[in-house]
């Protein structure tokens, strides 16, 4: 029985065919004292030692010794740490692969990120991936993370091929290329068997790539060319004619995706490579879900009548068609709705809100990003707003509660206020309000968890306005946030790291996923903090891996991060 759910790890790793080596996972700091158990998965595919063998130390570290067998992801196997103090637990599942020497040469994606525009939000978009159709069985593809349907799968970018056929080879030799026209050209020669034959029909027709499949199968051919039928004979006068015929060989592989942001991952199965791009599909053809004119950044601008009601965002849906969409807010589901007349309207409060529209027949997705003022300065309302706040194990925290609060109908505005007190204490740690600064100091005294307090507003014409502060206080020293879209929207435009400012002697480092190094900062700070530049130019989006060394002694904070725009 834990006191708090289980942290989850996954650590991915490969090794050359028939050589070992030790993997760890990161054990939180908050997990002391603790006994490693195997969960779930207990071992690797395949029969016993097909792909070698494992031991797990009392670190919860991975040994691994390959076989001579390669594969990717050969197994899953999971490993608990379980703090016998604290009752808290972190999973590791450790993913081994095992590759030819030499690793992975070659990209089989020679970009990073790919924007598809398509006419029509019904018809998907067609992305060629230059691999030969017959050999992508030999891939597992990820979408987002989830299989890739094999129904979403078809050949591209196609030529022609020449094919002679024999399955009556005469079969005394040596033999007599009597003839055989490429063009206006006719060529002859003499050869001992069948493989001398493609090696003579390759000089004498160079950029003709012939190969012998099956021992009686000649493919190859330059397209721009034509070819006749191949006379030949041996020393006892029989005599055979192959006769050109043609095959359609698919270069590469279509992969289907519809509107929206696909993160692809290419495995190769036998080999272990992999490779992966982030793909985003846009519908020319889909129409706009609502009337309202965006500024250049890409934000709606409305305002409320009041800041204590809720602004009807008006849609292009008529009412009776809600069931036909998908609205959300973020990552949740959106259920607040009412009418404008007929049609459709979303009830939002003031602030920013980032919402998506979807049409669930046309696939066709609206992505909006509307903010909701209060009304010019006046009388104005009076309202104390929601406030969530993140902090590190054990550190205080400053907390800027007016930010949000509309005091006269002005957000911030600490000028119309007489009083600002808490009425309901919280459990976890102190908390102290500084009048000329608008803030509260939050001082944790009680370990990690979720915490809450209320205060209210009492302005200078005697109104009253109350609300709630939860402070979500991480049982770690450092949150890492594992994203940033840095478009100038001033939404997790640079990279936060809640915590870092207790650590002075911090060095941060950011890797591609070629293990090149794109940022690098002694002392890094959330005043500065980093906003997805290399030297001035702005990184693609994508995944990158980041290694915090806290200057300390401690084990480095290790992880990943996506950039999107």
């Amino acid at each position: 029985i834990l006191s708090d759910s289980a942290t989850l790890e996954n650590v991915y790793f490969t090794v050359p065919k028939g050589q070992s080596g030790t993997f760890c996972g990161t054990i939180p700091a908050g997990i002391s004292n603790f006994e490693v158990v195997q969960a779930g998965l207990n071992g690797l595919n395949g029969p016993l030692g097909q792909y070698g063998t494992y031991q797990i130390d009392s670190s919860a570290c991975f040994h691994f010794q390959a076989s001579n067998v390669t594969g990717f992801n050969v197994g899953k196997i999971c490993v608990g740490a379980y703090s016998l103090s604290t009752h808290r637990s972190h999973i590791i599942c450790y993913w081994p692969s095992i590759q030819q020497p030499g690793g992975c040469q070659d990209d089989l994606i020679p970009f990073d990120t790919l924007h598809l525009t398509i006419d029509s939000c019904i018809i998907p978009a067609q992305f060629c991936v230059d691999i030969p159709y017959d050999q992508i069985k030999e891939y597992s593809i990820l979408d987002n993370g989830t299989d890739f349907s094999n129904t979403l799968i078809s050949p591209c970018g196609s030529d022609t091929l020449r094919l002679y056929t024999s399955t009556q080879w005469p079969n005394i030799g040596p033999y007599v290329l009597n003839n055989w026209q490429i063009g206006i050209n006719q060529y002859s020669g003499t050869f001992q068997n069948i493989q001398e034959l493609v090696s003579l029909m390759n000089q004498l027709d160079p950029g003709g790539s012939w190969t012998l499949q099956d021992d009686q199968i000649i493919l190859g051919g330059n397209q721009a060319k034509s070819y006749g039928p191949i006379s030949i004979s041996n020393i006892l006068g029989n005599s055979l004619v192959l006769t050109p015929e043609y095959k359609i060989r698919n270069l590469q592989t279509a992969l289907s995706l519809g509107t929206g942001i696909h993160s692809l991952q290419f495995n190769q199965k036998e080999r272990a490579c992999s490779d992966s791009v982030l793909v985003t599909v846009t519908c020319t053809g889909c129409p706009t879900f609502h009337n309202y004119q965006p500024d250049s950044l890409g934000v709606i601008t409305v305002t409320a009548d009041t800041c204590n009601g809720e602004f009807p965002f008006c849609l292009n849906v008529p009412v009776i068609d809600q069931p036909n969409y998908e609205v959300k807010q973020g990552l949740v589901g959106f259920s607040n709705f009412s009418a404008c007349g007929t049609r459709l309207a979303m009830l939002l409060d003031t602030g920013i809100h980032v919402i998506s529209i979807r049409e669930k027949a046309t696939n066709c997705i609206n992505n909006l990003k509307v903010r909701v003022n209060c009304p010019p300065p006046g009388i104005g309302d009076l309202k104390a707003n929601p406030d969530n706040f993140i902090s590190p194990l054990a550190t205080e925290i400053e907390l800027p509660i007016l930010n949000n609060d509309v005091i006269f109908g002005v957000l911030g505005n600490k000028a119309g206020l007489i009083s600002v007190q808490t009425v309901g204490a919280p459990k976890l740690g102190g908390v102290t309000y500084f009048p000329n600064e608008g803030i509260f100091k939050y001082f944790p005294e009680n370990g990690c968890g979720q915490d809450t307090f209320t205060y209210v507003l009492r302005d200078t014409i005697g109104r009253e306005s109350i609300t709630q502060v939860t402070v979500k206080m991480y049982c770690d020293k450092l949150f890492v946030f594992n994203g940033i879209s840095p478009n100038g929207d001033q939404l997790n435009d640079v990279w936060h790291i809640i915590g870092i400012e207790s650590f002075p002697d911090n060095e941060v480092s950011v890797y591609n996923r070629w293990g090149a190094l794109v940022f690098k900062q002694q002392g890094y700070n959330n005043q500065s903090a980093w906003d997805g530049q290399s030297n001035g130019k702005t990184l693609p989006d994508g995944t990158y891996f980041y290694i915090i060394d806290l200057g300390n002694g401690e084990t480095s904070v290790k992880g990943y991060l996506q950039i999107m725009h």
